[in-house]
């Protein structure tokens, strides 16, 4: 009789808990539930892609993925990777704004870098007509890539009406354009001429996923939680300068290695961005193109004033500088540049 009653106390409780509960909308969305189960599975299932071979591992992708996709990363980088005979490869599809219009996709795969091995195994290529890959411009940020009777729109992320508050811009900084990093964070891209440094800010404006815990002993400094990302608070505006990446992230290459290469291709005004490196050092003029290329296409212009760190008092300089500065704007924004500082 106690166990029947016990039972019955717990229904009406949890009656009470569900009529008091508000509803659950239909378009409320759950997180997605991953399992080791799943992981392990991938794991011990047979393969039979051949990585070797670059026209199996697109038809592979594309044939994996939805009729349309949304590109996040402002370089426009679609990043994937699988399991394959016990070893991750991560790679991505890119539609480079210096040549997509002209029927160009890239496509790098290879095994996850780690910090145990080196191994350095995979492919980097340019597809067009000429190996079966056709894309087509549906809309200036919408293509369509097709190969071997396989269609998947491309749909690039919409960034255009991302503007910083005027009031977050200091005296003779350029906003360059919007970034949407590949971690999901949010940043303005700002060159400042009197000190010719890029800062990136961070944008609060929109969701930020992520959450931002203050330094025990620097109490602006600001580490967020899931990327390793470092802020500082600025004294002379209410914004966040991004100083700091996690050393290891970087080195892995993976999500939170930093916004370095995710510049906003698709939204930088003429030459603009090209100015601005020039204006950084005149040596630049006529080696560049619009988005900091070289000639031959193989490299880019970094832009990576952060510190890579392993402990978070390897980023005290920016703040001691910023103290000291702070009654002297030129001098104080110059203090946020890892090079200047001598601690990079």
């Amino acid at each position: 009789m106690h166990g029947y009653k016990k039972k019955f106390s717990c229904i009406m409780v949890w009656a009470a808990l569900m009529l008091s509960a508000p509803p659950i909308s239909a378009s409320v969305e759950f997180p997605q539930l991953q399992t080791n189960q799943a992981y392990v599975d991938q794991l011990l299932l047979p393969k039979t892609l051949g990585v070797k071979n670059v026209s199996s591992v697109l038809s592979f992708i594309l044939n994996r993925l939805p009729d349309e996709v949304l590109v996040y990363p402002t370089e426009n980088y679609y990043y994937f990777n699988f399991l394959h005979n016990g070893l991750k490869y991560a790679g991505n599809l890119r539609l480079d704004a210096s040549d997509r219009d002209a029927g160009k996709i890239h496509l790098a795969y290879f095994v996850a870098d780690t910090e145990w091995s080196d191994i350095s195994s995979g492919k980097s290529v340019t597809l067009s007509l000429t190996q079966g890959v056709k894309v087509d411009r549906i809309d200036p940020l919408k293509y369509r890539v097709s190969f071997r009777g396989r269609q998947v729109v491309f749909k690039l992320n919409d960034l255009s009406h991302i503007k910083p508050p005027a009031e977050m811009i200091a005296k003779g900084e350029v906003y360059i354009g919007p970034i949407f990093d590949e971690s999901a964070i949010q940043f303005f891209l700002i060159y400042n001429k009197p000190v010719k440094k890029f800062h990136y800010i961070l944008n609060r404006v929109e969701k930020f996923p992520d959450i931002l815990n203050p330094d025990k002993m620097r109490s602006r400094i600001h580490i967020s939680q899931r990327t390793g990302f470092v802020f500082y608070q600025d004294h002379l505006k209410d914004r966040l300068i991004l100083i700091g990446v996690y050393q290891r992230n970087a080195v892995a290459n993976n999500y939170f290695d930093g916004p370095f290469d995710q510049l906003p291709d698709n939204f930088i005004k003429g030459d603009m961005l090209k100015k601005a490196f020039i204006d950084q050092n005149p040596a630049r003029a006529g080696t560049i193109d619009r988005f900091g290329n070289a000639p031959d296409g193989n490299s880019r212009i970094s832009i990576s004033p952060y510190f890579h760190y392993l402990t978070i008092d390897e980023l005290y300089g920016f703040d001691e500088c910023a103290q000291k500065n702070k009654d002297l704007p030129q001098k104080y924004y110059a203090c946020f540049d890892a090079q200047k500082l001598g601690i990079e």
